[in-house]
């Protein structure tokens, strides 16, 4: 019994971490999905060192970027969180049609995706 009890402050513990790295993981797929989704419906591609602009055939420009901590997707005038307590957010070209996105979150977990934009060139900043 008094083991019992010793035990579920740590037992707490470790719920809470792998809660916070499922969030993450989370966070980082949905910004994957709609990356992937506007890329799709885009017509040009401008990369930043911190962020992606997309260009969509209505003349709307969609982009992803790093600003205090978050990584936003800014369409038009509004802004939506994508992902919460960033610590580096990098964009860099590969080709003409690929190009590399690495983040880190606070806690230290990272994230890497290659993206191509096929057929159309990639444009850097």
């Amino acid at each position: 019994m008094i083991v019992s009890v010793l035990l579920l402050p740590i037992i707490n513990v470790f719920n809470d971490l792998e809660t916070t790295s499922h969030q993450s993981a989370f966070e980082w797929r949905q910004f994957h999905f709609y990356l992937a989704n506007e890329l799709n419906d885009s017509e040009s591609v401008t990369l930043g060192d911190h962020s992606i602009q997309l260009n969509q055939s209505d003349n709307v420009f969609i982009t992803f970027e790093l600003r205090d901590g978050l990584i936003r997707r800014v369409k038009n005038n509004g802004h939506e969180v994508m992902i919460r307590d960033v610590n580096r957010f990098l964009v860099e070209q590969i080709s003409q049609t690929t190009f590399k996105v690495f983040g880190e979150r606070i806690d230290g977990q990272t994230y890497e995706k290659y993206y191509t934009f096929p057929i159309k060139e990639i444009v850097t900043e």
